[in-house]
């Protein structure tokens, strides 16, 4: 939930989305292996 809030926190919102995506993308290849 940190990281979460620090996400929201962060003045480029743009950049604290691509953020996300790559998190939720780099779990989905950690849940593969």
């Amino acid at each position: 939930m940190k990281m979460l809030a620090s996400l929201n926190a962060s003045p480029n919102p743009a950049r604290a989305l691509m953020r996300a995506k790559l998190l939720k993308f780099k779990l989905g290849l950690l849940e593969l292996f």
